[in-house]
């Protein structure tokens, strides 16, 4: 098992039935012997999420990947993993919004 502290993981629920790969993902993140941790968001993460997807506008990110952007800012964890390496490749967090995101795998 691949020791994912320091690693926030982007799920992404469409589609996600029966014995799909995203399905044991998510058995895996809730799973209590996991080294995954399930962080939740709070009121000022969806203030911040929405002046992210103010300042990158043209990249379209949305509320959803605004907020993975933010928990990944407050927490000081800079990858992130998820199949969506288009928005958060360019995205840039911090104060200066100078820290890039890194996208794995």
């Amino acid at each position: 098992r691949q020791h994912a502290r320091g690693l926030l993981v982007k799920l992404h629920f469409r589609r996600a039935v029966g014995d799909h790969p995203r399905i044991k993902v998510i058995a895996e993140i809730l799973d209590p012997q996991t080294t995954y941790e399930l962080e939740p968001v709070v009121p000022t993460d969806l203030v911040r999420a929405l002046e992210i997807d103010a300042k990158f506008a043209d990249l379209g990110l949305g509320l959803v990947d605004a907020t993975v952007a933010t928990v990944a800012e407050r927490r000081g964890q800079y990858r992130i993993l998820t199949i969506d390496r288009t928005h958060f490749s360019v995205l840039r967090v911090g104060p200066q919004y100078k820290q890039p995101l890194t996208v794995v795998p």
